[in-house]
């Protein structure tokens, strides 16, 4: 009997000791990962995206696309598009193409953490504080909030941004694989480009931030530089000729062609003699982004200011680093040509799109700009004993603006969403007391055909939240109530189905004595019935506006 007790004391003291040793390896493991930059880039990404877009993920907040596609994914190959179609129609076929705020928010936020990971690990970050900063510069940029007022696309454009990253990681890493990972990086940049092509830039932008920090560690000589550079040129190229490749193969399969929306179907066409004037604008337009607030990245003082500082910083740093090495003449020459490419590659977008609009969703390549600074540190030699402290400063320097950077980047995201909430209330609100007074209209009835003439140019109009510090892709309240979209928010937030008048009709009410007499909306007497139809007469014809 006391063999047995003493055989269940050893037994117990057994799975104690067990227990003891799982949870030690489950603690060395969360160690680990929480010691890790990459790790602590991705994590740090992830919980800081949820809060600084929690408003978005727990509100429905719409713009002029997003009340449109309540299923599927928008415009897919006719703007060449073409992995941005197969994907989603494979969702909707399976119905997971419903535009759902928390949980495609969410998914994007993951994507956007992954990228995080992969930028940390491409340029080898060592401080956990820098990789943190990392994590967040990747989820609260203005591209980003852009972004998440097209919701329907969030989870392919976060996968866009993924590959993009990947292409540069995988050539980036080809050690002795070359011929494999180049084919793996070409094919990567062709499928970024087939979900959304704005992401290029990023790719290019990583390359060159990633040559001018090995040209300034200094371990490589600077024809091997050269060729690293020409082997990346390389893998950009064979992404193109992939991208294009598969675009015109998709084309042919789903009997599509090209739009000439934003001169789309004229992609891969540049006139050699303008190159030049591309190249120009793109630099210049760099430099004077945080004066001019190009493409909304600096709607504030204080984010210009900062940017600025961010740009001397990195100069500042890549000068000291020369001077102190004193590498040689070709060496440092390179070094130079490096920083001077950088801008255009950041700004890639403009050669690639010179007769379109670039918008705050098309330049997420700038986050380049703000990672530069800890990149180029990471690449400071070990300081003399009398030089510690001072690298010490200068980290805490460059770690601090970052965080007023991103802190007033996290604080305007959430300004931009509390503005397009209000937006959003405005039109909802606007558009069911237009109803209300069409059906209490003498003569109305159910099944008589509506127009809407002209534009609303409605001089009571006004939003407290219409001026500030606002991103491309949201839109205002009058904006909005003139889109394209507007029937889809009546139907949406009404619940009512227009019957519209045909254009045929519209114009020749237009020529109608009875409608050239009446006022203009919101004026009594806007809204009549002439000739069986219901006349909402926004504006004059000469007045009206194209949106």
């Amino acid at each position: 009997m006391f063999a047995f007790f003493l055989c269940g004391i050893h037994s117990s003291n057994l799975r104690v000791e067990t227990k003891r040793r799982e949870k030690g390896k489950i603690m060395l493991k969360i160690n680990k990962y929480c010691n890790n930059p990459s790790w602590i880039a991705a994590i740090t990404a992830f919980f800081a995206g949820i809060a600084i877009h929690l408003f978005a993920l727990a509100n429905v907040i719409q713009n002029y696309d997003n009340i449109y596609v309540p299923r599927g994914y928008g415009s897919g190959i006719t703007l060449g598009r073409w992995l941005l179609t197969i994907l989603g129609e494979f969702l909707d076929k399976r119905g997971l193409g419903y535009n759902v705020p928390v949980l495609w928010g969410i998914t994007f936020i993951l994507f956007l953490a992954i990228a995080a990971y992969y930028i940390v690990r491409i340029f080898n970050m060592k401080s956990r504080l820098f990789a943190a900063l990392v994590g967040i510069i990747c989820v609260c940029f203005p591209t980003i909030t852009s972004t998440m007022y097209f919701r329907y696309t969030v989870i392919y454009y976060g996968l866009a941004i993924v590959l993009s990253v990947l292409a540069a990681y995988v050539a980036i890493n080809a050690k002795n694989k070359v011929v494999t990972a180049t084919i793996v990086s070409a094919l990567l940049v062709a499928c970024s480009l087939g979900i959304y092509q704005a992401y290029l830039p990023l790719t290019i932008s990583i390359f060159v931030l990633y040559l001018i920090q090995q040209a300034l560690i200094g371990e490589e000589s600077w024809q091997k530089l050269f060729y690293r550079g020409l082997y990346y040129c390389l893998c950009l190229v064979l992404g193109l000729v992939a991208y294009f490749v598969l675009l015109k193969v998709c084309l042919h399969a789903y009997g599509a062609q090209l739009s000439t929306y934003q001169g789309v179907d004229s992609m891969g066409k540049m006139q050699i003699g303008m190159i030049p004037q591309f190249v120009l604008n793109a630099f210049t337009t760099f430099f004077t982004m945080p004066v001019n607030n190009y493409y909304s990245l600096a709607p504030i003082k204080l984010l210009a200011h900062a940017y600025i500082l961010v740009e001397i910083l990195t100069i500042i740093m890549i000068g000291i680093i020369i001077f102190k090495k004193k590498p040689k003449a070709l060496h440092a020459l390179l070094t130079i040509l490096l920083v001077a490419i950088f801008p255009v590659a950041v700004n890639f977008i403009v050669i690639m799109c010179p007769d379109s609009k670039i918008y705050t969703l098309m330049v997420y390549s700038f986050i380049t700009v703000l990672i530069a600074p800890l990149v180029v540190f990471e690449a400071v030699p070990e300081p003399q004993e009398n030089w510690i402290k001072a690298k010490k400063i200068g980290a805490a320097i460059i770690a601090a603006i970052l965080i007023v950077i991103t802190f007033t980047y996290s604080y305007l995201d959430n300004v931009n969403y509390t503005r397009m909430y209000y937006v959003n209330r405005q039109v909802e609100n606007y558009f069911s007391s237009m109803i209300t007074q069409v059906r209490m209209t003498e003569g109305f009835s159910s099944d008589m055909k509506w127009a809407f003439l002209g534009s609303v140019q409605d001089p009571l109009l006004n939003n407290s939240w219409q001026t500030g510090p606002f991103y491309d892709g949201g839109g205002a309240t009058e904006t909005l109530i003139n889109s394209y979209s507007n029937s889809r928010w009546i139907s949406t937030y009404v619940g009512y189905e227009i019957p519209y008048a045909d254009e045929k009709t519209e114009a020749a009410l237009y020529k109608n004595d009875v409608v050239k007499e009446m006022p203009c909306w919101p004026d009594y007497g806007s809204i009549q019935v002439v000739d069986d139809v219901v006349v909402i007469k926004l504006s004059e014809p000469k007045q009206n506006k194209v949106q």
